[in-house]
């Protein structure tokens, strides 16, 4: 059973919970402009999770359940058998690339995207070297597209007996309804098949 971390977990170990002597005045105060910035920022990004679809689908042992895994909040751990994952098995498709295409059912002015993928290369889980963004605002076509390319540092993790989450995490310019990502691999050897990800968030505000 997938485990769930909630706002409030996340709360009680900052390091805001930790000052329990605060005076009340002082604690309320600072409630108050926790709840402010928060209302704020779900004004300008509060929407339902998008829906989806991925090109090849994924791998039946590292399934996608209900076409929601990516979106539900939920971050895959150092394991592969973290049932958070969810994974391509990149060397049967003939172009080598894991296309993902988004739909936020309105345009929205996207200014930040976060993948959430796994390195762990002793499993054949490769890092991701490059994924392209583009958007579309008819479903067809996917225009104002921007390559990404990984850095060293981002690459190195996973590199010893155990794999290593790591978040790659870029500003973004572009207007749509659809996001695309293409996930590709540069390494594509049949020793590193394998790509990873548990979620893909993204930053936006309805578009004017």
């Amino acid at each position: 059973m997938k485990t769930t971390t909630t706002l409030a977990d996340r709360a009680m170990k900052s390091p805001f919970a930790l000052k329990r002597r605060a005076r009340v005045s002082r604690a309320a105060l600072a409630f108050v402009a926790i709840f402010l910035s928060g209302f704020v920022a779900s004004a300008l990004t509060s929407a339902p999770a998008p829906a989806y679809t991925s090109r090849p689908e994924p791998i039946k042992d590292y399934p996608d359940t209900g076409g929601k895994e990516l979106t539900d909040g939920e971050f895959g751990e150092s394991s592969f058998h973290d049932e958070r994952w969810v994974g391509w098995y990149n060397w049967i498709d003939a172009t080598r690339v894991v296309s993902i295409t988004f739909d936020f059912g309105k345009t929205r002015k996207f200014s930040r995207i976060r993948l959430f993928t796994l390195n762990f290369k002793a499993a054949g889980i490769n890092p991701i070297e490059e994924f392209v963004v583009s958007f579309s605002k008819d479903g067809e076509t996917f225009e104002n597209e921007t390559t990404f390319n990984t850095t060293d540092a981002e690459r190195e993790p996973g590199e010893g007996k155990i794999g290593e989450p790591v978040t790659l995490a870029r500003d973004l310019a572009g207007d749509g309804r659809w996001v695309k990502i293409e996930l590709r691999q540069l390494d594509r050897s049949e020793k590193h098949p394998w790509i990873f990800l548990s979620e893909v968030e993204f930053d936006f505000q309805p578009a004017k």
